[in-house]
């Protein structure tokens, strides 16, 4: 028997296993939203990581989501949808703004370049105190 439904934790995949008695566990959103979670259930990883760490997995992760999409799906328009279908399942506040601005994309050059540069900020909105956008005259892309 495979137990699955939302296990987004290493610690909530340890006792579904225990009180189930299950073989297994079949993960889905839970390993979109922290793709270290299967190195984490096999005790490779530490339990939790900070925010910093999760932004970077979710970008490599996106980074190669993205990659086969390209090979798997033609046109742009339908990537790009597919993208942000995945950040729609993200439900972690510490990935809250990153997914907020990737959702934002009015096309995919513009995803993939938000994708590479943290901390960049979409058009129309201003840079935090003290940061400099990482992306310059994004406001003349159109979708």
């Amino acid at each position: 028997m495979i137990a699955n439904g939302d296990i987004f934790t290493a610690a909530q995949g340890r006792r579904v296993l225990a009180e189930t008695g299950a073989a297994g566990l079949m993960l889905g959103r839970g390993a979109i939203v922290d793709p270290l979670l299967f190195s984490r259930l096999r005790g490779e990883r530490p339990e939790a990581s900070g925010p910093d760490e999760k932004e970077a997995a979710l970008r490599d992760y996106l980074r190669e989501l993205l990659a086969r999409y390209r090979q798997l799906f033609c046109g742009d328009h339908q990537i790009l949808c597919k993208m942000k279908e995945v950040l729609c399942h993200l439900h972690d506040p510490d990935l809250a703004e990153t997914a907020r601005r990737l959702k934002r994309s009015k096309n995919l050059a513009l995803f993939a370049e938000l994708l590479e540069a943290p901390g960049s900020v979409p058009p129309g909105e201003a840079a935090p105190e003290g940061k400099l956008p990482a992306l310059e005259k994004m406001d003349n892309r159109v979708g």
